[in-house]
């Protein structure tokens, strides 16, 4: 009997020891999640915030996301002093302050939302952060973009820089230990965590977030269809781009459904230039001999070139001109003329040299290559006069325009920057956009073009780009389009110019479109955005 309860006694032993190993086991194998489970305990862990990483405007302003509000996390166990705690809060918070109280009863750790961050430290418990959202649908939409359900950037910077952005984003998250049921222990070893959600780190660009405003501002009231493009005359870098329509990125179905072409951002497509191309026939006639500065045609209205009639605007005639004149009323006929006189291979020359027909890069930004002829193309007299005018199958971007513009301004090539550098949480890695300063234009053709740029709004078609206070320079354009609409060809419409004409700091390219209903001329957009720029 004895032996018996011995052998009994020692196969339980075994047993229990075998069933202790195995446990042990478990243990090892699972970590530390078998641990808390074993003792009963569970962290639970919440996300009280998040954010994709921020665009940044030039001066390191965000420009992607807002402040809506404030956030502050409160754990109970940790507050010292609930006068102060309520004293804090009562002001700023959108939860009833006696529901405050109550949870600050309990021992669960909660969020209360506040319409800003109240001033003075926060009590002992209290952990205060920003509520960041993405900036609305009105500023800087094209440029920047959107993102899509999957938080992937789909257009813009956001598309460009998307897994950037997403390494980039932030979040708050704070944990504790709570029983299955998800009460707090007495000692909840509450823990809160910024994970570079206060940070400013992003993508900063060259744009100028005043100068942005103004041109979204400027947009929505008098440009209903179009683009508006602002680069610094300095260093070509973009300080400001707006695209119209707008569109809604939080109902990108309807937008995807609109015949408007909402989501295309027009200062990144191509259209028929019109006149403005006339700067370029004007610097390559000055570059091969500058005394056709002074070359003389009388225009009595139209001109036979081949076996077609060549019109100018002024049906009547403008009479005899000089190229300045000819400028400043955008004379057709005696670009024809002037075309003739320069030669088709240097024109062609003058336009590839000042980057028109190369695609743009800005580093973030591509734009496709202009639709332009080579110089080695066979080509007819009416070919010719068509080009001078900037009609044909010629096709610019506003972008391919401001390099014009800029090239009239400086005589060196255009080279765009969108991009200045990138900031982590650690360093700050600057974008290498200085390229070697190419010169196109000598001295002398940059100082008449200036001449003949200022003429035209002072005494010529872009008059209303004028004003007495601000000194602007530009040209003006009107370009048919070969498309119709209600049984009217679609005429799309150009001032490009720069400001102050004496020392020049902004270009500015507007375009409007013919498909839209347009409020305001592109030269009288052009001086709204000069008098709120300047002002």
């Amino acid at each position: 009997m004895y032996i018996r309860r011995v052998c009994l006694l020692f196969c339980a032993m075994i047993f229990f020891s075998c069933a202790l190993i195995l446990k042990i086991y478990d243990i090892a194998a699972y970590g530390e999640s078998a641990v808390t489970a074993l003792s009963g305990q569970y962290t639970r862990k919440v996300k009280a915030l998040e954010r994709n990483g921020f665009v940044l405007d030039r001066s390191e302003n965000i420009i992607s996301h807002k402040a809506t509000s404030a956030l502050c996390v409160i754990n109970p166990k940790g507050v010292r002093d609930e006068n102060a705690v309520i004293c804090y809060l009562e002001k700023g918070a959108k939860t009833d302050i006696s529901e405050i109280i109550g949870k600050l009863y309990k021992d669960e750790p909660f969020s209360v939302t506040l319409d800003e961050i109240p001033e003075g430290s926060a009590p002992a418990g209290l952990y205060v952060f920003e509520n960041y959202a993405e900036n609305d649908n009105f500023f800087c939409r094209h440029l920047l973009g959107y993102y899509n359900s999957e938080n992937k950037g789909v257009t813009g910077v956001y598309r460009r820089f998307s897994d950037t952005l997403s390494l980039l984003s932030g979040s708050v998250e704070y944990k504790y230990d709570a029983d299955p049921e998800g009460n707090p222990f007495a000692d909840n070893n509450f823990c809160i965590s910024d994970k570079n959600y206060s940070s400013k780190t992003g993508v900063v660009l060259t744009v100028d977030e005043k100068i942005q405003r103004v041109c979204d501002e400027v947009c929505n009231e008098m440009l209903s269809d179009g683009a508006v493009l602002v680069c610094s005359v300095s260093d070509s870098s973009v300080l400001a781009l707006s695209s119209r329509p707008l569109y809604d990125k939080d109902d990108i179905a309807k937008s995807l459904d609109s015949p408007r072409g909402d989501l295309i951002n027009k200062a990144l497509s191509r259209y028929t230039p019109g006149s403005v191309f006339k700067t370029v026939v004007a610097s390559a006639a000055l570059e091969k001999d500058e005394t056709l500065y002074n070359f003389e045609y009388d225009c009595t209205g139209s001109v036979e070139i081949g076996d077609k009639i060549f019109r100018c605007h002024n049906l009547s005639g403008h009479g005899k001109q000089t190229m300045k004149e000819a400028y400043a009323n955008s004379c057709n006929t005696y670009f024809y003329a002037l075309a003739k006189e320069t030669g088709y291979e240097e024109i062609c020359y003058t336009a590839r040299r000042m980057g028109i027909g190369e695609e743009t890069a800005a580093f973030g930004l591509a734009v496709k290559e202009a639709d332009f002829p080579k110089e080695d193309e066979n080509h007819t007299d009416a070919y010719l006069a068509n080009m001078a005018i900037g009609q044909g199958d010629m096709l610019l971007s506003p972008f391919d325009v401001m390099k014009i513009t800029l090239c009239a301004v400086s005589g060196e090539k255009a080279e765009f920057s969108l991009v200045k550098k990138i900031i982590y949480p650690s360093e700050s890695v600057e974008i290498e956009n200085k390229k070697e300063k190419k010169r196109v234009l000598c001295d002398e053709t940059v100082e008449k073009l200036a001449e003949m740029m200022r003429f035209c709004v002072t005494d010529g078609t872009g008059f209303e780009a004028y004003d007495g206070k601000i000194s602007t320079s530009g040209k003006t354009a009107t370009a048919q389009s070969g498309q119709y609409k209600d049984g009217k060809e679609v005429l799309h419409r150009w001032f490009a110019g720069f400001f102050p004409s004496e020392n020049p700091i902004f270009a500015v390219v507007v375009f409007c479109d013919g498909h839209g209903e347009n409020n305001a001329p592109p030269s009288k957009i052009f001086l709204e955005i000069a008098k709120r720029i300047q002002s």
